[in-house]
């Protein structure tokens, strides 16, 4: 567990629940003898909606978490599983989801009745209403035809205009699929 760090939050955030759960969480790494990093700050994201924690390096073994605002609308153990998906991104050999980060949250599900995985949705968590599961809030919205991913856009843009076939050229998802379906058009 380590000594000190800081802890920056936004919004409706109760700081001594946020601070209860970290604790919590490298209890569980360090009962383990998971070796994360050195997490220098903790903050919570109130612009992210698209994820719910991020793990960033700041310098050589220091590292920086951002955890979004959405999920502590969830219970404590949802807001846990995301704080130690992103502890382990701090572990030596593990800013992906590759084989050792599966192993260290393979552990930790074995262990305490965890359900790490490599993404989380707001169904999984119980969060009803937020702004990463609903899809109404834009005016112009598409589904990939290769991985069901929806692509919202507020404007009228370049891309909206692509997709529409007003404009010549393509868009990619992230899958790689081109192929997209309107789902709302406003």
């Amino acid at each position: 567990m380590q000594d000190s760090f800081r802890i920056i939050t936004a919004g409706n955030v109760d700081r001594i629940r946020f601070k209860k759960i970290i604790m919590s969480a490298e209890q569980k790494l360090d009962e383990l003898g998971i070796e994360y990093g050195n997490i220098v700050l903790w903050e919570v994201n109130t612009r992210a909606r698209k994820r719910y924690g991020q793990c960033r390096i700041i310098r050589s073994g220091c590292y920086s978490i951002d955890i979004s605002e959405t999920i502590f609308e969830a219970d404590d153990n949802a807001v846990e599983e995301v704080v130690m998906h992103e502890l382990i991104h701090s572990c030596k050999g593990c800013m992906n989801h590759g084989a050792l980060w599966k192993k260290y949250a393979h552990m930790l599900n074995e262990r305490y009745g965890c359900n790490i995985t490599t993404t989380g949705s707001d169904e999984k968590y119980g969060i009803k209403n937020s702004e990463t599961n609903s899809n109404c809030d834009y005016k112009y919205l598409y589904r990939c035809c290769g991985c069901g991913r929806f692509i919202g856009y507020h404007k009228k843009g370049k891309v909206v205009k692509i997709l529409s076939g007003e404009l010549k050229g393509y868009v990619s998802c992230k899958c790689g699929s081109r192929k997209f379906v309107v789902h709302k058009w406003s």
